[in-house]
């Protein structure tokens, strides 16, 4: 019963609205200014109708209007227009103040392609300069008639305030948020440049080529992190539970690098300009030192200590060109020289190869000053000359065949050497010595010689005088 009421309500405002609207057009129609279509009112059951041109002459300006004022004037002061095409318009906004304000396209759902149209400069649907254009998918388009998103614009956006993106998976969901730079060809490459704007000139901060390489300071990234200029690390970058900055690929740094914390390389580092750590430096790769311009150097200020863990096979090492070892120390702190198998290294220091030097401090326990003591026992030469001929080699020198297996100790065979030569020295002396005993004998013997040769003239000259 209440709804029948409120129709028969309807049905009476609409009634007096139409007759208030005709009884405007018939007093316009008495004004010599205008020649007016002709227009009727109709009533029914279920409508009020109002029409013009019921002849269908089509005559120019056969619209309904809705104006104030005096009738010489009406037309410059229209607050409302139906045209004769359906279209229908206001002069000063429209406005709605009880309940929403609809604009509404395919009202009766009877169309696919009924949209809703912003523009400007004329009321012809034709000559429309369109601006903004929402589609019945939902789709709305600025600079554009053919919106393929939610919100489509063609051209520059200006703005104040902040952008807030949800979660794809939905408002206060945990989620993942996008940022996508693309179109909906699946066929091109698009990348992704941010700007920032300094002291009125435009700076490319931030670049994502289409490859996925991310620039900072560069327009054209050549691997996954490419920075152009000098990179501070102030505290911890974390990516894991322990707060530490973590790196699996390739870290390439071409200005300087402040370390006050932890950080930990998976694979690599490339630097060409300067390290500062005043935390750890953990590397489980590889540190590359790629100027091959200018020589680079390690610059220590107060002291370095390399030290070796007990794991097993731990070790330091430094390689040739070629990828053999030039340097390989051993977490026992034995320490070989040149191409030798860490296996094969059991003195304190190997080298295989030549040793240069300008000179060579070995200690020692004890030196063969012994040799001169007046208790030493001197090997006789004869005793030498025997134990020579039934080893081979000198005695108290290791023999060819200890030197093949275990090496030759320098500082031992030094040692002997220095003594065998005393030894030596003293054989000599004691020649020496039995030389001038002979020597003096002789001499000795050369003088009796010679008074026993005088006697014998004598006698001889007797002799002969008598």
């Amino acid at each position: 019963m209440n709804e029948t009421n409120q129709l028969k309500r309807k049905n009476i405002i609409v009634f007096i609205a139409l007759i208030f609207t005709y009884s405007t057009v018939k007093l316009f129609s008495q004004s010599n200014t205008y020649t007016w279509p002709k227009s009727k009112g109709y009533q029914s059951k279920e409508a009020m109708v109002l029409t013009m041109d019921d002849n269908s002459t089509y005559t120019k300006n056969q619209n309904f209007y809705v104006t104030h004022g005096s009738r010489s004037n009406w037309f410059h002061r229209i607050k409302f227009e139906v045209q004769m095409e359906g279209g229908a318009g206001t002069r000063n906004g429209m406005f709605m103040d009880t309940s929403n304000l609809y604009l509404v396209a395919d009202w009766d759902n009877n169309s696919n392609d009924e949209d809703i149209v912003f523009g400007f400069n004329s009321n012809a649907s034709s000559r429309v300069d369109e601006k903004m254009r929402l589609t019945d998918e939902g789709l709305l388009g600025i600079g554009t008639n053919s919106p393929k998103k939610k919100l489509h614009v063609n051209g520059d956006i200006y703005a104040k305030g902040h952008v807030f993106l949800h979660a794809f998976e939905g408002d206060r969901k945990d989620g993942t948020a996008y940022i996508q730079a693309r179109d909906d060809s699946n066929s091109t490459s698009v990348g992704l440049q941010l700007r920032s704007q300094n002291e009125g000139k435009l700076i490319d901060a931030f670049k994502i080529n289409p490859d996925g390489d991310i620039g900072i300071g560069i327009v054209d990234p050549q691997v996954k992190l490419d920075v152009l200029g000098s990179v501070k690390i102030s505290g911890n970058s974390t990516s894991n539970d322990d707060g530490n900055l973590e790196v699996s690929g390739d870290l390439t740094i071409s200005g300087n690098t402040n370390l006050t914390e932890e950080v930990n390389l998976d694979k690599g580092i490339t630097v060409k300009g300067n390290i500062s750590s005043l935390g750890t430096l953990d590397v489980k790769s590889q540190i590359n030192f790629s100027n091959v311009l200018n020589s680079q150097q390690v610059l220590v200020n107060k002291g370095v200590d390399f030290r070796l863990s007990n794991i097993e096979n731990s070790h330091f090492s430094i390689k040739n060109a070629f990828g053999n070892n030039a340097l390989y120390v051993k977490t026992d702190g034995k320490m070989g020289f040149g191409a030798i198998n860490p296996n094969n290294i059991t003195e304190q220091v190997h080298v295989a190869g030549r040793i240069k030097a300008s000179g060579f401090i070995a200690d020692a326990s004890s030196f063969p000053d012994y040799v001169f003591s007046k208790d030493y026992k001197l090997m006789p030469l004869k005793e030498v000359k025997n134990y020579t001929k039934e080893n081979q080699h000198l005695p108290g020198m290791p023999s060819e065949i200890e030197v093949v297996n275990n090496g030759l100790d320098v500082n031992k065979v030094v040692i002997i050497s220095v003594e065998k030569i005393e030894e030596l020295y003293l054989h000599t002396i004691n020649q020496e010595e039995k030389i001038k005993e002979q020597e003096n004998g002789l001499k000795m013997m050369q003088k009796v010689i010679f008074q026993l040769q005088e006697k014998l003239q004598l006698l001889e000259n007797k002799v002969n005088q008598n």
